[in-house]
């Protein structure tokens, strides 16, 4: 894992410094600029909550994955089963996850530095960004899943399999809950509205006035290549 985590940032770095701007270079006819890609740290060491909301986002973008309960209550219950863990005889498994979660906590302060409607966003807490961290918890949780289970008794497996079952359960069932959620916050209105009116224009081939410049062009290059599309184009047009 370590070797692959090596060779996959040697192999971004090579891209976005070398290859990347040579391609874009190449074929657009300008340069790239990494300005963005400059960390203010100045806001890291002037802000001393930046930590706290880090954890918070970490915290949260887990809970969201394990079912979506109160992110207090799964604070609170991840915090006692690790301090379990610290007074028992499972101490290396303990110190494995407060690793990954001080690395996720810091890469998240960094992201908030850089970024800070990742916090200050509801809708940017739930949409997109988290979802790096939640790939690298599913595939922890499936490696430790598929070393301790097979040690295990059939009643302590199935109380797993029932448990697994609930997660995925409360998952989809907070799915509307989420959407509303972020229909409040400040982003995810403009573009949900806009996907809507998309769809609608794709239903029946007739571009909605609503649609941005670019979301018309989008439109408008479907329906050249589409011939169900064109066809319902040219209806409405009659």
């Amino acid at each position: 894992m370590l070797a692959g985590g090596v060779a996959a940032v040697c192999a971004m770095t090579l891209y976005n410094l070398m290859l990347a701007p040579f391609l874009v270079e190449t074929i657009n006819g300008y340069s790239p600029s990494f300005e963005y890609q400059r960390l203010p740290w100045r806001n890291i060491f002037n802000d001393p909550l930046i930590i706290q909301h880090a954890l918070e986002l970490v915290v949260q973008s887990a809970a969201v994955l394990l079912g979506g309960p109160s992110v207090r209550v799964f604070g609170l219950v991840c915090a006692a089963a690790l301090l379990w863990m610290l007074f028992s005889r499972r101490k290396g498994i303990a110190a494995a996850i407060i690793a990954v979660i001080a690395v996720q906590t810091a890469l998240v302060a960094l992201l908030i530095a850089r970024h800070p409607p990742i916090y200050d966003w509801y809708d940017h807490r739930l949409w997109y960004y988290p979802l790096p961290f939640q790939a690298l918890l599913a595939g922890l949780l499936i490696a430790a899943i598929g070393r301790v289970v097979p040690t295990w008794s059939t009643a302590r497996t199935v109380v797993l399999s029932v448990v697994l079952v609930a997660m995925a359960i409360g998952n989809v069932v907070h799915w509307k809950d989420y959407r509303r959620a972020q229909l409040r916050s400040h982003w995810f209105p403009g573009v949900f509205t806009l996907n809507a009116a998309l769809k609608s224009s794709f239903a029946d081939g007739r571009p909605r006035p609503s649609l941005s410049p670019e979301f018309f062009a989008f439109f408008e290059f479907w329906r050249m290549r589409s011939p169900a599309l064109r066809a319902r184009a040219e209806r409405a047009g009659q």
